[in-house]
């Protein structure tokens, strides 16, 4: 007679365990899924200065802790050549992963690489369920390389980005002028705002710690490895910013676990100034010298292109009243309707926008508007603005006295002597030119006209056959030791019918009076409200003064050629604009 234990029937299968009577085995058999296990060497090298990873990790329920038991093999000796591991891992509740490090020793007599390997086996405890049992997944084993030898081979290191002879492009750079933060001395320069240099770096026999990038011999900057860790750094990246213009050799230096070191091969780079060509916009209807009657609605057509870049706003002007802008497209004509103009005489221009910041202007277009009961003008007048190409001007003799010790930089020498020095204004039409011009102004500012400098009229003649005429301040010494004085000119329209000419942009321009007892302003506000910028440079130097309320879209103000040491600029328009930044742009060359 067989065994009564025949009675029971121990039911196996892939990955379920379960004791049930054979008379019931149908009606109870439970099935119980159990976690898989897996293990890989995450660090695979390891050395007495580099301890290798293994990392079991288990999929399934976390709920419990799982011990996780391995045959240790190899040709290295457990607790000889290694720091002991046990047989046996637990992955704690919660987690899913249990690392076993390999740390080898460093009194161990082996110079030969050494493996440690690891075989995941059953559980061998009696409850093979869980929280105790497991699956073994695949892979099932793995394997970590103990390199015993004294030598240290070098980590290889090369410059993958940028690639030898590559240029960059250098832009203006001004850092931020507020003009409600007085005061601002902050000279532009050119610089390239950011290029990203990154290195390729290798090590045989451990790892690669540190990697430092060198532009001529000069350090960046040090990029540190997070080994060990799950994802190490490679490539090894970092940003230069502010490059200066000129040419580059670029190195970098690799550091690996044990101190060996590696330089890369040189990298050569070039940084050249980047002239951004602004727009050229054309304004094709209305054409000039056209006359509409009112009430009408005008449609304003132009061109606009750019020979590098994307246009990627149009607005367009009356006078200094904005009638329109088109935003988002590169498609050439622009077109907007001038709804409802009222009658009179009209300076239409248009203001293209690259994705670069360039800005660029039409050359203005004379239209006229009349009522349904005037007879139109048969010929329309010039259009006149105004500037300030010499914004500066000073009291006295402007001889400075000074102890014989005391030193005056260049760039204010021009101020301390060498006669009277006068600010000047440049009134500027358009044709026609064969007849005198009359230009009617308003004088503001807080110089006192006839004062603080000498008496200056309402109005300047333009000669026949001129396109210019400019107007002197002369200071006065008043021996009377004070601030910065200002001195702001806006045109005014014409009261005659016709008009002789129309009030074009700018339509207004500043000055500054100082005291000979003390030198000219730097980049402030001044006390009446204008701001005045000062940015060293030259003279003979041909630039564009470019403003922008939000360092990105940029509008010429002027462009001038530095004729006393500096660029000067006074804005009388403050309060229209409480923020607002500037740049000069160098130019190749320069015609008034």
């Amino acid at each position: 007679m067989k065994s009564s234990c025949s009675a029971f029937l121990r039911l196996f299968t892939f990955s379920t365990v379960a004791l049930t009577s054979a008379a019931a085995l149908n009606a109870f058999a439970q099935v119980t899924t159990l976690d898989v296990v897996t293990i890989h060497a995450a660090v695979p090298d390891a050395s007495p200065n580099h301890p290798g990873l293994f990392t079991i990790r288990r999929e399934g329920d976390t709920n419990y802790t799982l011990s996780v038991f391995y045959h240790v093999g190899g040709s290295a000796s457990n607790g000889v050549d290694y720091a002991q591991i046990p047989s046996n891992v637990a992955i704690p509740a919660g987690s899913r992963v249990a690392n076993i490090s390999i740390q080898p020793k460093t009194n161990s007599l082996s110079k030969d690489d050494k493996t440690v390997e690891l075989q995941l086996v059953p559980s061998p405890l009696e409850c093979p369920a869980p929280p105790c049992g497991y699956d073994i997944g695949s892979p099932s084993n793995a394997v970590v390389v103990i390199h015993f030898s004294t030598t240290n081979a070098p980590p290889v290191v090369h410059i993958v980005t940028p690639t030898n002879g590559e240029t960059f492009f250098a832009d203006v750079v001004c850092p931020p002028c507020v003009t409600n933060t007085p005061p601002c001395e902050a000279p532009c320069y050119l610089a390239a705002p950011g290029i990203t240099i990154c290195a390729d770096a290798q090590d045989s026999d451990g790892y690669v710690n540190t990697v430092e990038f060198f532009a001529n011999g000069v350090s960046l900057g040090i990029r540190t490895n997070c080994l060990p860790c799950a994802n190490p750094i490679n490539p090894f990246c970092l940003i230069w910013s502010n490059v200066p213009p000129g040419e580059y050799v670029l190195t970098a230096k690799a550091t690996d676990n044990g101190g060996a070191s590696a330089i890369s091969d040189p990298v050569t780079v070039k940084i050249a100034p980047h002239t951004n060509a602004p727009p050229v916009v054309q304004i094709i209807s209305p054409t000039n010298g056209m006359v509409f009657i009112a009430p009408v609605n005008i449609e304003v057509d132009v061109t606009a292109s750019d020979a590098d870049d994307n246009v990627v706003r149009v607005d367009f002007f009356a006078g200094d009243h904005f009638i329109g802008g088109i935003v988002g497209t590169n498609s050439s004509p622009y077109s907007i309707v001038w709804s409802n103009a009222l009658p009179g005489l009209y300076s239409l221009r248009a203001r293209a926008l690259d994705d670069r910041g360039a800005v660029g202007f039409s050359e203005p277009v004379r239209i006229a508007i009349t009522g349904t009961n005037l007879p139109p003008p048969t010929n329309l007048p010039p259009i006149v603005t105004i500037t300030a190409p010499d914004p500066i001007a000073a009291e006295g003799t402007n001889s400075w006295r000074w102890h014989t010790n005391s030193t005056v930089s260049a760039f204010d020498a021009m101020h301390l002597y060498g006669g009277t020095n006068t600010a000047t204004f440049l009134f500027r039409r358009s044709d026609p030119t064969n007849s005198a011009l009359t230009v009617n102004f308003e004088i503001g500012g807080s110089a006192s006209n006839g004062v603080d400098y000498a008496a200056i009229p309402n109005s300047v003649v333009i000669p026949a056959g001129e396109r210019f005429a400019r107007l002197a301040i002369i200071p006065i010494d008043d021996a009377i030791p004070e601030g910065p004085e200002t001195v702001v000119l806006h045109l005014t329209p014409d009261t005659n019918t016709p008009p002789p000419y129309i009030v074009g942009w700018p339509s207004r321009a500043g000055a500054v009076i100082v005291d000979n007892d003390s030198p000219p302003p730097g980049t402030t506000l001044l006390c009446n409200g204008a701001f005045h910028l000062r940015v060293p440079a030259s003279v003979g130097f041909n630039y564009r003064l470019e403003c922008s309320p939000d360092l990105i879209h940029w509008v010429t103000v002027c462009t001038n050629t530095v004729s006393e040491p500096g660029v000067f600029y006074t804005e009388p328009d403050t309060q229209e604009f409480p923020t607002r930044f500037y740049r000069v742009t160098p130019l190749a060359n320069q015609t008034q």
